[in-house]
């Protein structure tokens, strides 16, 4: 994928959150039979774009190829060999932080070590990530920005609601209502749009709104709302992002919108929230 490149790895060692944090990237165009063994503190996942290998965990041998993809969970010995023939080249990524564990086990990596990509779209991004970070152009945002993308890549459709439909004709509104509010709870920090949902229950736009506020006294969009502001509260007090970064975390894209509900929902401030 990389004529001009060999290797190439950068360590943001200027981002520091407790949080969340995207710890590494790098590309490697490896040589014939070479081997690396990892250990480390933090998440890993690497992604095979050329060229074959095999992998090694626990005395189980994996053999992968271009269109794979691998993890190393923290603490975990895992040993990659190159092919001799056609050695892999690889995108690799690493990330830290107490949200991760969570994070990681709403992948597909949470059952397996390896996967297969489900398309070859993750390859644009990985070079539009390299080329960005080669030329320096990344800050703490769109250093996280990077990674929520990649891991929204490798997301399991095992943990989407949407691909799990409740049955309609057998339930009740309140079951109904659970359900809409388990989508949002899961999530908010997508764009979520009631006409995505009355089309995912095969509902009506304005009897699921009449549903939902029949069961919670409130509409569907306020419930979205209270479920952002609230999380925005939590990471206020759990994590030292910015207001910026938070409002983005929560599913917001226009600061001054965050900001403004923030104020009307809680009576204060981001961060007077914060220091209070």
């Amino acid at each position: 994928m990389q004529n001009d490149v060999k290797f190439f790895v950068e360590t943001f060692q200027s981002i520091n959150n407790p949080a969340l944090k995207l710890a590494q990237f790098g590309y490697d165009k490896c040589a014939p039979s070479a081997s690396f063994s990892h250990f480390r503190d933090f998440y890993m996942i690497h992604i095979i774009v050329g060229g074959m290998g095999t992998i090694t965990i626990d005395d189980n041998i994996y053999h992968l190829k271009k269109g794979d993809a691998f993890c190393v969970r923290p603490n975990e010995i895992l040993i990659q060999n190159a092919d001799k023939e056609n050695p892999w080249e690889l995108f690799f990524f690493a990330f830290g932080g107490s949200m991760t564990d969570k994070l990681f086990q709403k992948t597909v990596f949470n059952h397996s070590h390896y996967c297969t990509l489900k398309d070859d779209t993750i390859y644009l991004l990985l070079k539009e990530i390299l080329e960005e970070i080669q030329l320096n152009d990344y800050t703490e945002i769109t250093c996280l920005n990077y990674l929520l993308k990649l891991l929204t890549y490798f997301e399991s459709h095992e943990n989407q609601p949407a691909i799990s439909k409740p049955k309609i004709f057998k339930s009740s509104n309140k079951d109904i209502s659970e359900w809409i509010k388990d989508y949002i709870n899961t999530n908010y920090a997508k764009p979520i749009k009631v006409s995505d949902i009355a089309k995912q229950l095969n509902i009506n736009r304005s009897h699921l709104y009449r549903i939902f506020k029949s069961q919670n006294e409130i509409n569907i969009e306020t419930y979205i709302r209270i479920t952002r502001i609230h999380q925005a509260c939590h990471l206020l007090k759990t994590t030292n992002f910015s207001a910026n970064v938070i409002a983005s975390l929560v599913g917001y894209n226009y600061y001054p919108n965050f900001f403004k509900h923030f104020k009307e929902d809680i009576g204060t401030t981001p961060t007077k929230y914060r220091k209070g």
